[in-house]
């Protein structure tokens, strides 16, 4: 069993049973809790607790953004580790890629050489700068100069690594209980396993069309088409961490979620979003103002206004597919609301006619999106 563990986390939020003190930064503010499971207490600060974060006696969460400091903030408090007495094969840090834990190791190696090779005054402001008490600088000072040393001839050394190398480590340790084959390796094609999967359940799934899962299959296919829902399916696929960690310990976590939305969003799943954009009275209006204002245009502006006013009287599909192609291009709001000759010849009706036009442009957009929520 390690007597101490560093678990260096960039994205997950960790919790632990009992008392805990917590360094949380976000978006390069920080500010320090502190408290227990009965109270918990927040105290603003404008600046990280670099003592607490990095004592060897406090257990310590860190949430942070990219880029905030939190190599420097992690193999900074294995250093104090080190320094507190804890040897080096005790120490394991978990990263999500090879790169970030390559970094923790090269940073970690040159450190030790400036305590092993630095001058006493460099050695002193080091330790300074990681919150070292004054009082315990001279005393630390043959230990720090002897950590470079033990941690390069350690048997076994700090364990820096992914998740996946790591658990593929414990597995190697005992693979008679894992059931897996003496020196099996890491497969990391993901994508290509991905894929296979998919199409093998693709296939059986097509030939048991009498099956739910073959009925939703075909009623995904009919609705975004194979391409878009292969997306769908490797996007949730990649955030399936996040799908657990929101529905856990729902029974039907697929109503669950649903019920989340609706509440969030505010529309109702069993409701025609299209009947309720044009049956909306004051949208009927702000449509009508929006073509009546384009016809004081240019001759493309006029076109424009004619299809607007004419859709007024079409059904509600076709009206909105013609209000989707004059307010909006290729999905999303024009980038030019109107031309010089239409700014001028409104005059103070211009104000207006932007907040109208911005007023549908977003009903359109948030039509869409439950559109593809409803799918």
């Amino acid at each position: 069993m390690l007597r101490k563990v560093l678990v260096c986390l960039s994205v997950i939020r960790c919790r632990f049973s009992g008392r805990i003190d917590s360094v949380i930064l976000k978006s390069g503010l920080y500010r320090y809790v502190a408290g227990s499971e009965k109270k918990q207490m927040s105290i603003p600060s404008p600046a990280l607790n670099i003592a607490l974060a990095l004592s060897p006696l406090q257990s310590i969460v860190v949430e942070a953004c990219a880029g905030s400091g939190k190599t420097w903030l992690l193999v900074s408090r294995m250093l104090r580790l080190l320094l507190s007495g804890a040897s080096p094969s005790e120490l394991l840090a978990i990263t999500f890629t090879r790169k970030a834990a390559q970094e923790m190791t090269d940073r970690l190696h040159a450190w030790l050489q400036i305590l092993a090779l630095g001058s006493d005054a460099e050695v002193r402001d080091f330790l300074r700068q990681r919150a070292v008490p004054e009082d315990e600088t001279a005393a630390l000072m043959p230990r720090a100069r002897g950590l470079l040393e033990a941690v390069l001839t350690a048997q076994p050394g700090p364990t820096i690594t992914t998740f996946h190398g790591w658990f593929l480590d414990l597995l190697k340790r005992a693979p008679l209980e894992a059931g897996l084959p003496w020196g099996a390796p890491l497969l990391e094609q993901e994508k290509r396993m991905q894929r296979e999967v998919w199409e093998a359940l693709a296939t059986r799934w097509a030939n048991e069309r009498d099956t739910p899962h073959a009925q939703a299959l075909l009623a995904l296919l009919a609705q975004p088409g194979r391409h878009n829902l292969e997306k769908l399916l490797f996007n949730f696929l990649t955030r399936r961490l996040e799908w657990w960690a929101y529905t856990q310990g729902q029974s039907d976590p697929v109503a669950f979620a649903l019920e989340a939305i609706r509440a969030d969003l505010h529309f109702d799943p069993e409701a025609d979003p299209l009947a309720g954009f044009w049956g909306d009275a004051s949208m009927v209006t702000r449509v009508q103002r929006v073509a009546q204002a384009l016809q004081k245009g240019s001759p493309d502006e006029c076109k424009r206004a004619i299809q607007i006013l004419a859709c007024l009287t079409a059904e509600p599909l076709v009206a909105h597919a013609v209000l989707m192609k004059c307010v909006m291009t290729a999905g999303v709001r024009r980038k030019k609301k109107a031309n010089k000759d239409l700014e001028k010849n409104l005059g103070g009706e211009l104000n207006l006619f932007l907040h109208d036009v911005v007023a549908v442009y977003l009903l359109l957009h948030f039509r869409s999106i439950t559109d593809a929520l409803l799918a």
